[in-house]
């Protein structure tokens, strides 16, 4: 499609203030340019970063399920559920933005999750033997008779052949007299 030029100005000066007009536009086009090109880089190796923490943590759940059918391990079972938790943590950050769950795709970063401390409470339908664990049947000082005051309890799962039972270890402090020291 044929198009007409303007006529150019046949003014030497004119010309070179065209020039320089033209020529720091295309600067000015080429900084925008780069720039673009650098934060594209920045954000490609940022979802390239989420992507292999994605893949890390499957792998590493993997290794730890063929561990737990290897031997039995409240340890291996814990980091298990936490590596469970942040893969869905990371699968549901990058489902909120739209992404695919294709590993391949980058995901959004996520929060840390926490693990719980402890360990939890024995089922209450084993049946339970209860041991008490008391100082002295009279105090040592007086030789008056002892009460319970408080009591530290720790439960203990024991394994009979064919049957789970839990003993329960009552230790009862040393209250009476001067002493005022627990036991335990």
């Amino acid at each position: 499609m044929p198009t007409t030029a303007e006529p150019l100005p046949t003014d030497i000066e004119t010309l070179r203030a065209i020039i320089a007009a033209q020529a720091a536009e295309l600067a000015t086009e080429r900084r925008c340019r780069e720039a673009s090109e650098a934060e594209l880089a920045a954000a490609k190796a940022g979802l390239v970063a989420k992507a292999l923490e994605v893949e890390t943590l499957k792998i590493q759940l993997a290794r730890l399920r063929r561990m737990q059918f290897g031997r039995s391990s409240e340890k291996i079972d814990r980091e298990i559920d936490q590596l469970e938790l942040a893969l869905e943590d990371l699968e549901a950050a990058a489902a909120a933005e739209g992404m695919s769950a294709d590993p391949a795709e980058p995901r959004a970063p996520s929060a840390e999750s926490r693990a719980q401390a402890g360990r939890r409470k024995l089922p209450e339908h084993l049946p339970r033997t209860e041991i008490v664990h008391a100082p002295f049947d009279a105090c040592p000082s007086c030789g008056g008779a002892l009460r319970p005051v408080g009591e530290d309890v720790r439960e203990v799962l024991d394994y009979i052949p064919a049957r789970f039972t839990v003993i329960r270890h009552v230790l009862w402090p040393d209250n009476h007299g001067e002493n005022g020291r627990q036991s335990g």
